[in-house]
């Protein structure tokens, strides 16, 4: 069915998810697991990443796409002094 085949998506996301967070956290051990964007929303992946990692995610009003993302990103790229224009 439509539901099941839905459901198995949203826990094979999960899982992708959560082998990346085991890989950063493997690299950088103790560090909290925060978690934005619109995917992050999903009730079925929120409640995993809360139980295997105590997973802390921003507000949805705040961070429902990948607004937040891209603007850490940004920042990062400003403070390193990078001309993105001239890196295209």
């Amino acid at each position: 069915s439509a539901s099941n085949i839905a459901f198995f998506v949203l826990k094979s996301i999960t899982e992708v998810l959560c082998s990346a967070i085991e890989k950063a956290l493997s690299m950088h051990p103790g560090t909290p697991v925060l978690c934005a964007g619109g995917v992050m929303s999903n009730s079925i992946i929120r409640s995993e990443l809360e139980k295997r990692y105590g997973a802390i995610f921003a507000q949805p009003a705040y961070a429902s796409d990948n607004a937040a993302g891209i603007a850490l990103l940004a920042a990062r790229v400003f403070r390193k002094g990078v001309d993105v224009v001239a890196a295209k």
